[in-house]
């Protein structure tokens, strides 16, 4: 015998019954890879500037857009750049990651300005102290770069690095020993390896990085001619350096997330470039097109109307002719 609940349940649904729907799948649960970029900012100088790499790009170009052209997904918002030009406009930029918030600063050649300023050794020291003092508000991880030895960039024809810009050996392993013992004391402190990518162009050594090497072939197409500021593909290989020792120091992070082909991580920016490539060079061929040396010719002015009381005198005349022409013929 069947209960009333079998019976309803065997019953037809009503018309206007609401169809019964598939829940919807539920959200990607963020992971720590995707957390820690989820607001990247990149905080430096002339390097994360992109200086020079327009000349590659046909367009602007900086480090921010190579951190995201390295990610294989896609962050809540797009990896910002807070550069600065000189340094003491540094810690606005500091700022601003902090109140971003930023969930990871990217600083690999934030300690640059510091150590190539126009200074003393024990300057440059103070400066550099005070510089890593300064990113100590910041409450998310950052990778900051070592001091590059740039000494190649103070020689040659225009040299892009005056002499007393220049520190020592001695200061610049001093300034590299102090950043060790800083970030020793911070766990959540990465140091990319910035200084290795130039002492192997400027040695003529093979590198690599997260099973990716840099033949001897691509050497000159790591460094600008100035031998201070980095090509494309010197700052991809910059970056990539600090992404791997970031991936080693985080054992919670998936490297797999990670593009580390530097040719796709160059494709992908130079496509972004597009459309500012082109408007770039619109305004190149507008700029380089030579103007006539005078102006065309006007069209000649539209002739006035004519004057209706000339008008009329002229009907008079030819009227008058026509009576005059009448009265003297005939037969």
């Amino acid at each position: 015998m069947f209960s009333l609940a079998s019976l309803l349940l065997c019953l037809p649904a009503q018309a206007g019954e609401a169809p019964t729907q598939t829940p919807a799948a539920p959200a990607a649960k963020p992971t720590p890879t995707t957390q820690l970029f989820a607001h990247a900012m990149v905080v430096g100088g002339d390097i994360s500037d992109g200086f020079g790499l327009d000349k590659e790009l046909g367009a602007p170009g900086n480090l921010s857009d190579i951190v995201w052209a390295s990610l294989l997904f896609e962050p809540k918002v797009p990896v910002e750049s807070h550069v600065f030009s000189e340094i003491n406009v540094a810690h606005q930029q500091i700022e601003a990651a902090q109140q971003g918030p930023a969930s990871i600063v990217i600083a690999l050649d934030y300690l640059v300005p510091y150590a190539y300023a126009m200074q003393s050794d024990d300057a440059r020291k103070q400066q550099v102290a005070a510089a890593l003092k300064a990113l100590e508000v910041l409450k998310c991880p950052i990778v900051i770069g070592d001091v590059p030895d740039l000494r190649a960039g103070a020689v040659g024809r225009t040299p892009a690095l005056a002499d007393g810009q220049v520190p020592s050996v001695e200061t610049l392993k001093a300034l590299n020993d102090s950043l060790v013992a800083w970030a020793a004391t911070r766990k959540d402190v990465v140091i990319a390896p910035v200084a290795l990518v130039f002492a192997h162009v400027e040695g003529k050594e093979a590198f690599t990085i997260h099973n990716y090497t840099w033949g001897q072939a691509w050497l000159a197409d790591l460094v600008q001619l100035d031998r201070v500021h980095p090509r494309m593909q010197g700052a991809i290989a910059m970056w990539l350096g600090g992404l791997d020792a970031l991936c080693k120091a985080r054992t919670d992070l998936d490297d797999h997330a990670f593009d580390w082909n530097p040719l796709s991580i160059y494709k992908k920016v130079y496509d972004s470039k597009a459309r500012p490539r082109q408007k770039a060079l619109e305004q190149e061929i507008s700029r380089l097109r030579v103007p006539p040396s005078r102006p065309p010719p006007q069209p000649p002015p539209p002739a006035p109307p004519p004057d209706e009381s000339e008008k009329a005198a002229k009907r008079k005349k030819v009227s008058e002719a026509d009576g005059n022409s009448e009265k003297g013929g005939g037969f």
